[in-house]
């Protein structure tokens, strides 16, 4: 008989969870914070966290978001190394122009509520590393640590669809009715540089990582 004595299952689930988000298709990845992460209560982050993906579905699927169609994605809720520090990170899939989708994912959140903290507190970039990045987002799980939150939150199609399909007229008016085009901007230029910090933030974790001979 077999046996699994031996067996890292840590690791194992960690590196499940890696392999799956380091898909190519996962273009964007995303970290979500608060104002206060320690002041803010689990369920208050819960329904923020639902009401944000809720609204983003909504904006580039219209009518179809209650069709559960919206946009693929994985959340993972992460307390911080202390435990008392509530943050979302996340992988999703871009159905339009990944930099333009990051900027109005920031805009959303920064502005949904007074919680959540402002567009230069948050990272949404498109993925820089898919292999590192699936690493970092799911680092928690390698802890055997799951939390509701982050998967109540999370998407996937139940059929595929063309995401080309949405990307009409009518999408382009709930963006533009929802945030001005010099804020658009803005935010576009924010990505550039958040995609510049977590490039150098990604080099400084893999320095620290051979340093300490974790790999």
């Amino acid at each position: 008989m077999r046996t699994y004595n031996n067996l890292n299952w840590k690791q194992l689930t960690h590196n499940a969870w890696s392999n799956e988000l380091a898909h190519a298709h996962y273009d964007v990845t995303g970290t979500l914070k608060f104002n206060n992460g320690r002041r803010v209560g689990k369920s208050t982050a819960s329904k923020l966290l639902t009401a944000y993906w809720h609204r983003m579905d909504k904006l580039f699927f219209g009518a179809d978001a209650k069709k559960r169609i919206g946009v693929e994605r994985w959340v993972f809720a992460e307390y911080g190394e202390l435990g008392d520090n509530l943050h979302f990170h996340f992988k999703a899939k871009s159905p339009i122009e990944p930099v333009f989708f990051c900027a109005i994912a920031n805009l959303l959140w920064s502005n949904l509520d007074n919680l959540t903290a402002s567009a230069k507190y948050n990272e949404i970039t498109p993925t820089i590393d898919a292999v590192k990045s699936a690493r970092y987002v799911t680092k928690g799980t390698k802890h055997f640590y799951f939390d509701e939150i982050g998967f109540k939150a999370s998407h996937r199609n139940n059929t595929n669809i063309d995401v080309e399909n949405y990307q009409n007229i009518q999408q382009a008016k709930r963006i533009q009715n929802r945030f001005s085009f010099p804020k658009i901007i803005e935010a576009m230029d924010s990505v550039i540089q958040q995609a510049a910090n977590a490039e150098r933030n990604m080099k400084i974790r893999q320095t620290k990582a051979v340093a300490s001979g974790a790999q």
